[in-house]
């Protein structure tokens, strides 16, 4: 965890330097930063439709890290919005839904989920098929 702290208005460097220290050290104490998720990490796997393999991995383009009050990791709620029908062609890095992680019932990460590899097309056999499943689905 990395901390700036700005002192406006303090009577002389020992003042601002003493308050800088404080400010920094209430930092240190109270808060600490954690990695929730590592880029191209699966999160999760969705089925595709119309494309040449039947899932398609997803996870987010970049590490992901939170600074919270110290202690309350545990309290942090994640949950995941995923498009309902995903279907075929898929390029890398495609959204695909979202994450969101609460604290206290506020928002206070809302990432991206993406596509962590291509899917293309399938061919005429796996298109038919498909159409077939889904309107059975």
């Amino acid at each position: 965890m990395r901390l700036i702290s700005v002192i406006l208005g303090a009577e002389s460097d020992k003042s601002r330097t003493q308050s800088s220290l404080s400010l920094l050290n209430y930092g240190y104490r109270y808060f600490e930063t954690h990695r929730l998720y590592r880029a191209n990490e699966v999160l999760k796997t969705a089925r595709i439709w119309y494309g040449d393999q039947e899932q398609i991995a997803m996870g987010v383009e970049s590490d992901i890290y939170i600074t919270i009050p110290r202690g309350r990791y545990r309290d942090l709620q994640a949950s995941m919005e995923i498009d309902s029908e995903i279907n075929a062609p898929v390029a890398q890095g495609q959204e695909m839904g979202v994450v969101n992680v609460k604290l206290d019932d506020k928002i206070v990460v809302n990432e991206s989920i993406v596509a962590t590899h291509a899917v293309d097309d399938g061919g005429l056999w796996i298109k038919t098929l498909d159409s077939i499943k889904l309107m059975f689905k």
